[in-house]
């Protein structure tokens, strides 16, 4: 065995070598290149690695983590820690430099269809920068304004469970940038999609910087974060040699850095629901919005449609896939039907967790060849369904969609492009599948440690979703572990445990729509606070704001038709509307941090159990909601109380 020879005439070269030494994903050991982390590693496959003709000249005459002696092991170690942070800080400050719309917020009309402040040209030049990697790539591509995260989530573990590599890629982050950028090795222990390790991304960034900042100066400045960590996602990929790479949009579909896949490449296009939200940045209407997604369909390509809210929107996309002569064109719901067995919440090695079994029908498929645009709109007549029985992390009656979709796209992906993705594969990815954020619950400690719900809905929609399954997870008055169907027309009235709701938001965000929403779950105590959006508090909503338009919804309510007065008669009690009407007492108050509105909700959930006189152990510890944002899920996480209950697993 021989040590590597570390050149060490020059600091430089000693710098460059030192980049390299970065850790496998596969056994965890440090060793040299990039490709370690990215390829099968030689401790696993026998072979050595092959030598980058862009890499300084060193001798690596046996791969590092095979080597016995104790002092180089020290040496390898302690060099790999020097070049990590300084690489790291370099990656960093390139990053910071450019211009962050997800800060500042983005202009509008931005999104659309031709508009110049997000040119794609700008983008195919900087992937030219980087040896156009994207050329290569198989690519599902998905848009939507809600659930295009959880359907590219569940695609992607499907994909995985079935032996593919599989790169991810979506936005935003919770806690950490290289969660946006993800690849699942078959080889690995799990096969779970796995975040880039921060020493790829800084070695990419050091690798790469120099045609970065060309372009970004040729550019004038104009490529943005987004750009940028979009086009070394293409990158990455392409160094894993992924079979298959699922991508999120970030805003919009038509004019968005993901949108640079050539149309040979693409298996398919996904668009999940479509809404009101980027409004401004997207022209300003629902036809503009899905005008903008829509954008992401290429000729003669498969179009998977999940279940959409407007036939407005619906209308537009299915036009343009007219236009495109995308084939087939596939409404979800005409291959899957999702039907709920209930809600759990299980006791897990990392506190608890929400689960939801699920019967999955796989219907007969109607012929994906040779018909006319638009027949894909109804099940099959003939033929026989096959059945799944499948659990999930994903829960909630708004994710039954997004699952119905994924699965609907996995069939696609069968028929359309040969892709070997067996139920076996489906049943595993749904089973393994988890996104922090999405009703996500854990139980603080001791027999009066209440439940706690992070959710990042900030929508109408999506808080209407999240009280719905707040009430299926948590329907009895004093059984938190009951069970009970989603949408069984047995979950009226509030949530049957006392709930302090903790709320941060967006200052571009529906508020009204949100709040309104998110009364139907009648909390005891609602806390407003703000926090941080992409690290800085100039997007954050100010407390007072939301409060005012809680105290506003609160009178609206008041005032409206009583749901037992004869003009209300059209308003029945299992409908959301009578939640609303019903009276309900609740304090407000606003506190500085989320950290402090936590302390504050659970002290006020102390205090209902002392006035009901409850013993430690007898009935509900009650609920804490936090809401309205990923930001403010990311600021839970920070909460030394919470932060052993929410690692993610392995």
């Amino acid at each position: 065995m021989h040590l590597p020879r570390v050149p060490r005439s020059k600091h430089e070269e000693k710098s460059a070598a030192c980049a390299r030494m970065i850790r496998c994903t596969t056994c965890s050991r440090s060793c040299g290149g990039l490709r370690c982390s990215v390829q099968e590693h030689p401790r696993h496959s026998g072979t050595t690695w092959p030598s980058s003709s862009t890499s300084p000249a060193v001798n690596w005459q046996q791969p590092r983590h095979l080597l016995n002696q104790p002092h180089a092991a020290a040496v390898s170690e302690s060099l790999e820690q020097e070049s990590s942070g300084a690489a790291g800080a370099a990656a960093a400050n390139l990053l910071d430099s450019l211009v962050n719309y997800e800060r500042s917020g983005i202009p509008p009309a931005a999104g659309t269809a031709g508009s110049s402040r997000f040119d794609l040209g700008r983008m195919h030049r900087l992937l030219a920068a980087l040896g156009n990697p994207h050329m290569g790539l198989k690519a599902v591509h998905v848009a939507g304004s809600k659930g295009k995260g959880s359907t590219v989530t569940l695609l992607a573990h499907i994909l995985a469970a079935a032996g593919y590599r599989t790169g991810v890629y979506t936005s935003p982050h919770l806690l950490a940038l290289e969660e946006r950028i993800a690849v699942a090795h078959p080889g690995a222990v799990s096969r779970r999609p796995r975040p880039l390790p921060p020493d790829d991304l800084a070695f990419l960034i050091d690798r790469h910087g120099g045609a970065i900042r060309s372009t970004v100066a040729a550019e004038g400045g104009a490529l943005s974060h987004f750009e940028v960590l979009t086009a070394l996602a293409f990158r990455y990929f392409a160094d894993c040699s992924v079979d298959v790479a699922v991508l999120e949009t970030g805003l919009g579909g038509a004019t968005d850095a993901t949108n640079v896949v050539p149309g040979a490449n693409l298996q398919a296009a996904v668009i999940t629901a479509l809404g009101m939200e980027h409004v401004e940045a997207l022209g300003g209407s629902l036809r503009s919005i899905a005008a903008a997604k829509a954008g992401i369909l290429r000729p003669g390509r498969p179009l998977v449609l999940g279940r959409q809210l407007y036939a407005e929107a619906e209308e537009v996309v299915l036009t343009e896939a007219e236009a495109k002569a995308c084939s087939p064109v596939v409404r979800a719901q005409s291959l899957v039907s999702v039907r709920s067995h209930g809600i759990e919440i299980q006791l897990d090695r990392c506190g608890q967790i929400a689960r939801e079994r699920l019967s999955l029908e796989l219907l007969s498929e109607p012929d994906l060849y040779g018909t006319s645009f638009g027949t894909m709109t109804n099940r099959s007549s003939g033929g026989s369904s096959r059945y799944l029985e499948a659990t999930v992390g994903l829960v909630g009656a708004h994710q039954h969609d997004n699952v119905a979709t994924a699965v609907a796209a996995v069939r696609v992906l069968q028929r359309e492009g040969g892709w070997r993705l067996d139920d076996e594969a489906v049943v595993e990815g749904l089973r393994e599948a988890q996104l922090p954020g999405r009703f996500q619950v854990v139980k603080l400690p001791g027999p009066e440690g209440p439940y706690v719900v992070l959710d990042g809905a900030h929508t109408a929609e999506s808080a209407a979703a999240l009280t719905a399954s707040l009430r299926a997870a948590f329907p009895g008055p004093t059984t938190p572990l009951q069970t009970q169907p989603a949408g069984s027309g047995t979950d009226i009235g509030p949530v049957g445990h006392p709930v302090a709701l903790v709320l941060a938001m967006a200052d571009d965000k529906d508020h009204r729509g949100t709040v309104t929403a998110l009364r139907a779950v009648q909390p005891r105590v609602a806390v407003f606070t703000s926090v941080p959006i992409a690290g800085s508090y100039h997007r954050a909503a100010a407390p007072g704001t939301l409060a005012g338009h809680w105290q506003a919804a609160a009178i609206l309510a008041a005032s409206a038709p009583s749901p037992a007065s004869p003009s209300s008669s059209d308003v029945s009690p299992t409908t959301p509307q009578h939640r609303q009407y019903r009276p309900f007492r609740c304090r407000e108050l606003v506190q500085a941090s989320l950290a402090a509105a936590f302390d504050k909700a659970r002290q006020e959930l102390r205090g209902v159990r002392a006035s009901l006189g409850l013993a430690p152990g007898v009935g509900s510890p009650g609920v804490i909601l936090v809401t309205g944002s990923l930001h403010a899920v990311a600021a839970a996480y920070k909460i030394p109380e919470l932060q052993p209950l929410l690692q993610m697993g392995p």
